[in-house]
């Protein structure tokens, strides 16, 4: 068979695949066993099988994976997300639409340990929708607000999806960190502006007395909680940019800080410690298999030499690094509307790195711009993977959700992402000033 005749018949099998249903892993795993079959036999496929699985998951930075994930899962059983709205809403007066305000925020500060925007926004909507609806907030507004929650976790610092692009293109995790900063505010700024026009025309704000408060009357029996999140914000955020610590070391630490905050307010029990680190370690074992299997599909990808031909074929494109990127945020961006970010990165990776390398192109530019990219192709319509999550949550329709949705991906769309793509000194500053991270 003729190496053109396998790549077709890989992508073919590849969309057959993806079209009946199968799982995102086991579709990469097949097509890339499969292609790389045809393409060496099975002496060098068996060979490769014995060690790249290994290989693929067992570099250093991997690490901090499974410690962000345990200390949001930590932070959630506990309930100190829930504290940490109650003192909100306390200390801004009663006001309802800063209890809005907080689920966005946490969505950065806390969800940025996930590595799936549509899981995360899914936790949002199973544990903040029935509160906020007791504040007057219509249950479309509500699950809008969670979709969008779940995007801000891919933009914020500690954000996995960063971390596995770092990992996967070989660059420092705390650089990419540092280039995510500033856009990322701009991106939680952007969305908390909109989110206030919204409640305004909505006609949220202060709780009038019929509603119900989730802890109204003391704010001691909160307080606790909240600190505790606040310390994690200040080890993470203040760690790694402060130059104290490294990625890794502050997972370590909030991970550490979450597990001992959670017991020493005694909000944690052995049931939801065992459920933690239950679920962390099944979250953790999904991100594994998808590097694993994405790692096997860049192989092949490599071996086809798709990426010199792409690179060939995008040359005219070269010179001009702006171009090049618009038309790479038009392919992620179509993606990301059906897919959810992780296996797009894992996918498309092998190809676009070459590409970029080519062009030079600032990789931590770049990796701001598709993340960004992503977070807002969650939001869209047709189907809008953190939407559809959400919808089917809260069992509201589609469009009723996107009614609201579609105006965060708007305003993110309209007043960050011009500014990132036409002024990269905007993800490129800080890590230029904070070396060795």
């Amino acid at each position: 068979m003729s190496h053109t005749a396998i790549i077709y018949l890989v992508i073919i099998a590849f969309a057959v695949l993806l079209v009946f249903g199968q799982s995102i892993p086991a579709v990469m795993a097949l097509a890339a066993m499969l292609g790389i079959g045809l393409w060496l036999g099975y002496e060098p496929l068996r060979s490769l099988l014995q060690f790249q699985p290994f290989a693929s998951v067992s570099h250093f930075p991997m690490v901090i994976i499974p410690l962000y994930v345990l200390m949001a899962e930590y932070v959630f059983r506990s309930g100190m997300v829930q504290d940490m709205f109650t003192v909100i809403y306390l200390l801004t007066g009663r006001r309802a639409n800063m209890l809005g305000m907080a689920v966005l925020w946490a969505g950065g500060v806390i969800g940025a340990a996930s590595a799936s925007a549509d899981a995360m926004a899914a936790a949002f909507a199973e544990t903040t929708v029935d509160d906020l609806e007791k504040y007057g907030y219509k249950r479309e507004f509500t699950a809008a607000i969670a979709a969008a929650a779940g995007t801000f976790s891919l933009m914020i610092p500690p954000s996995l999806i960063m971390i596995l692009y770092a990992v996967l293109i070989e660059a420092s995790i705390g650089q990419i960190f540092l280039g995510a900063m500033i856009p990322g505010a701009m991106f939680v700024v952007a969305g908390s502006i909109v989110f206030l026009i919204l409640a305004k025309r909505e006609g949220i704000g202060k709780t009038t007395h019929g509603q119900v408060a989730l802890a109204t009357k003391s704010i001691r029996p909160a307080l606790p909680g909240a600190i505790v999140v606040l310390i994690i914000i200040v080890i993470i955020f203040g760690g790694i940019y402060g130059g104290v610590v490294t990625a890794t070391e502050a997972g370590a630490l909030a991970s550490s800080t979450a597990l001992i905050g959670s017991l020493v307010i005694r909000r944690l029990s052995w049931q939801s410690f065992s459920h933690s680190f239950s679920a962390a370690v099944k979250l953790t074992s999904v991100i594994f298999l998808l590097i694993l299997f994405g790692v096997l599909l860049g192989r092949f990808v490599s071996l086809s030499g798709l990426p010199r031909q792409m690179v060939s074929l995008m040359g005219p494109l070269a010179s001009n690094p702006v171009v090049l990127m618009g038309v790479l945020l038009i392919i992620y961006f179509i993606l990301g509307m059906f897919i959810t970010p992780l296996p797009i990165m894992l996918i498309t990776l092998p190809v676009v790195t070459p590409m970029i390398e080519a062009a030079n192109i600032q990789p931590i530019w770049a990796g701001v711009l598709i993340t960004e990219m992503l977070a807002i192709a969650q939001l869209t319509p047709p189907v809008g993977m953190c939407v559809y999550v959400t919808s089917a949550i809260t069992k509201v329709p589609l469009e009723s959700v996107f009614r609201y949705s579609i105006w965060f991906a708007i305003t993110e769309a309209a007043l960050v992402f011009p500014f990132v793509l036409f002024f990269p000194q905007l993800a490129t500053w800080l890590p230029s000033l904070v070396k060795g991270v």
